[in-house]
């Protein structure tokens, strides 16, 4: 794959030559970090196809897994961004699924899928990091013929991959449970007041002010549904619902009396915005927009480690 990427025109060149190599496990990865380092180099040596051979100094390899610090994050996507033409280019990069979290390097289009992943779910979030630009992307997949389940999934392939999207595993979540309401009650409320109180347009939020007996009505309709599906809940969903419109109540007095408009989403800087993406600085909830991002790293310290 990496000679194939050389083979190329070079107008085609430069979207395939970094090759991702993604894997399920910091052991396997280890496998493959070695084998660039000896085998890899060896193999390119020895192959001639008449378009001549792909220089070994130009196999820069660099790993992308847990083990990079945080810091050196932002100067390894940017290395990942230039040319095939420049000297810092990256030409092969044994990942694992630190690359299914955010990355989004618009110039990668060539991946070796070494296995098949142990969830549905991560090996179409993985595959999608490349062809995410205008070249189409080309993703590889490597079974092991000695591992039964990579077995079964090349027997089935064809069949598997017309119909991927059945085949993702369903997520857990307990509705009504105290996480479930602290993550998601605000944006059910949010919805509720938007589209049965008319009240859709992006700077429509301040509105409430104008709306409160309905918007307490909806907010009994949605505690009187927590008390149907989950007897007991109703009082806390209560509770929980009049504290959160109370605060929206303020902050829409607040832009009101700041002469601003509140809006649903961030609209940029200087203005008030009742919903926010997470670690956002700005705005009054922090909102999840898929199943992925509701976790935050955290740092631990284990005292008396050293004894």
């Amino acid at each position: 794959m990496l000679q194939g990427a050389w083979e190329l025109p070079e107008e085609h060149r430069d979207a395939y030559w970094t090759l991702v190599a993604y894997h399920h496990s910091l052991r396997e990865l280890g496998r493959t970090v070695t084998a660039a380092a000896d085998d890899i180099p060896a193999q390119l040596a020895g192959i001639e196809s008449g378009l001549g051979k792909r220089k070994l100094a130009d196999l820069q390899v660099q790993e992308l897994t847990s083990n990079l610090p945080r810091a050196e994050q932002p100067f390894l996507l940017d290395r990942l961004e230039k040319p095939w033409r420049d000297p810092q280019s990256v030409s092969f990069l044994p990942c694992t699924n630190m690359l299914s979290v955010g990355i989004d390097v618009k110039r990668l289009a060539l991946m070796l899928m070494q296995g098949q992943p142990k969830t549905t779910a991560e090996y179409i979030q993985a595959t999608s990091r490349v062809g995410r630009h205008a070249v189409p992307g080309l993703v590889v997949t490597f079974f092991n013929a000695t591992r039964p389940r990579d077995r079964s999934h090349y027997e089935t392939f064809d069949v598997y991959h017309s119909s991927l999207y059945r085949h993702v595993e369903p997520a857990s979540v307990t509705p009504w449970s105290v996480p479930s309401r602290r993550r998601a009650l605000h944006a059910t409320l949010v919805i509720l007041v938007r589209h049965r109180l008319g009240l859709a347009a992006e700077n429509q939020a301040g509105r409430i002010l104008d709306r409160i007996p309905e918007a307490e009505a909806l907010a009994e309709d949605l505690a009187a549904r927590a008390e149907a599906c989950e007897p007991g809940a109703g009082d806390a969903v209560r509770k929980e619902l009049a504290t959160l419109l109370a605060d929206w109540e303020d902050t829409a007095r607040q832009a009101r009396k700041d002469g601003r408009e509140l809006y649903y989403r961030s609209q940029g800087k200087g203005q008030s915005n009742l919903i926010k993406s997470f670690e956002q600085r700005h705005g009054l909830w922090e909102t999840p927009n898929s199943m992925r991002n509701v976790d935050r790293e955290c740092q631990v310290t284990v005292k008396g480690a050293d004894l």
